[in-house]
């Protein structure tokens, strides 16, 4: 398991969703990154901006199924930026397994009475948050 606090990332070539289990154990979505750029470039100047920010101790990150559990071309470029990550940081990273965390949270945002044109900014972001619950209810059980 990695330690607290932590970071959880929901990548998309286009948004990065944040969120963190910060010092207390609370899991909070952050907000939304803008993708402006090249991917593998903007994530390097970024990331280390992230770790100064919020110092965190380990870094999550969801790795996107298809319905059937099978690995997607999502799948491999998700799994080529957390390669990337490991050669800008040393912290732990860990990764868990998502399916339809975009759709939950679109739910969420409804429930919250955010409405649709406003999702874009938040829902990466509470994809995050559901990612990290997702790992914080794998390790329990």
């Amino acid at each position: 398991m990695i330690p607290f606090p932590y970071l959880s990332f929901d990548l998309g070539k286009k948004r990065i969703g944040v969120a963190t289990k910060n010092r207390i154990g609370i899991i909070t979505p952050l907000p939304t990154l803008f993708v402006q750029g090249p991917f593998p470039l903007f994530w390097e100047k970024h990331l280390p901006m992230l770790l100064e920010k919020y110092m965190p101790k380990g870094l999550l990150f969801g790795i996107p199924l298809q319905p059937n559990g099978e690995p997607s071309e999502q799948t491999r470029w998700v799994e080529s930026i957390i390669e990337q990550t490991r050669g800008l940081t040393n912290l732990p990273i860990a990764t868990v397994g998502e399916l339809l965390t975009s759709v939950e949270a679109h739910e969420r945002l409804f429930e919250m009475g955010i409405p649709s044109k406003k999702h874009k900014e938040y829902v990466d972001s509470i994809a995050a948050q559901i990612i990290a619950e997702t790992y914080e209810n794998k390790q329990k059980s």
